[in-house]
């Protein structure tokens, strides 16, 4: 877990940690488009709707939807899927946001993440040799998992990426 606090992110960029929708989520991202964030996964932490139905029913339409991330698993959620968007667009990826957060763990840690300027500016240290989780294998494909990882490491000469959003990446290599 980052040394960071989100709640100063939150108050920076003048949202609320128990409602980021699509506008909050714009706001954060630098974004115009926030539909792809309601694809991930949608039985995550936080996530709610306005529909006001039974448990164990989720139908999320564009507008209706929110992640409340004022709790703990709330905030390691928009951590990494903050991440994987900033990774995603900064380095010109094509996979999803929701595969990116998937993978993500094991390859690099969220070692900040801030908001100045109106821009997101997020830093992450890779593992060394990371390897696939065997929960992953299922759905992810090892030749892809280990693209994902040369992708992040050939960024990771401590330089920082910005994003056409104004987003910025900075990646620092494994530990030593």
């Amino acid at each position: 877990m980052p040394d960071d606090d989100l709640d100063a992110v939150f108050e920076v960029a003048g949202v609320d940690p128990r409602h980021l929708g699509p506008g909050e989520l714009g706001r954060l991202t630098g974004r115009d488009d926030t539909a792809e964030f309601m694809l991930v996964p949608s039985l995550m932490p936080g996530l709610a709707e306005d529909q006001q139905r039974s448990p164990g029913f989720l139908e999320i339409h564009d507008r209706e939807w929110w992640i409340d991330a004022s709790g703990p698993a709330g905030k390691d959620y928009l951590r990494t899927l903050l991440t994987a968007d900033a990774i995603a667009e900064a380095l010109g990826l094509f996979a999803t946001l929701s595969w990116i957060a998937a993978v993500l763990p094991a390859v690099a840690t969220v070692e900040a993440i801030t908001f100045e300027d109106q821009r997101l500016h997020v830093a992450v240290r890779l593992k060394p040799s990371p390897t696939m989780p065997e929960h992953l294998a299922e759905d992810i494909n090892p030749q892809d998992f280990g693209e994902f990882a040369d992708a992040l490491a050939a960024a990771a000469a401590g330089k920082a990426v910005t994003a056409s959003s104004g987003v910025t990446v900075t990646f620092r290599s494994p530990a030593r």
